[in-house]
């Protein structure tokens, strides 16, 4: 492949057309995403595993991990949403 063998990093999802046939457990976020974690898990394993050496080379910083809930919102306005109605769910059963 052109781009590979000049050192792009390649994402490639060979069959994109399973997002809108099949369906897997979606997920509404508070900001209007539709998350599907299933496919999502299986395209960011895809790209790592295809593309980890160029990955390792990307600088990070360490101190954002955790700011930000899957959707992108900041994670204390998620957990404020969303903790009440996980105590209730708990506490009911």
């Amino acid at each position: 492949m052109w781009a590979r063998r000049n050192g792009w990093l390649v994402v490639l999802e060979p069959t994109p057309s399973r997002y809108s046939k099949e369906i897997a457990d979606i997920k509404r976020s508070n900001n209007g995403v539709y998350i599907q974690n299933e496919f999502s898990q299986q395209f960011l394993e895809a790209v790592s595993l295809a593309n980890r050496h160029m990955l390792e080379e990307i600088p990070i910083d360490v101190s954002a991990y955790g700011t930000r809930a899957i959707d992108g919102e900041p994670a204390e306005v998620t957990r404020r949403l969303y903790e009440p109605l996980i105590e209730k769910t708990v506490d009911t059963e």
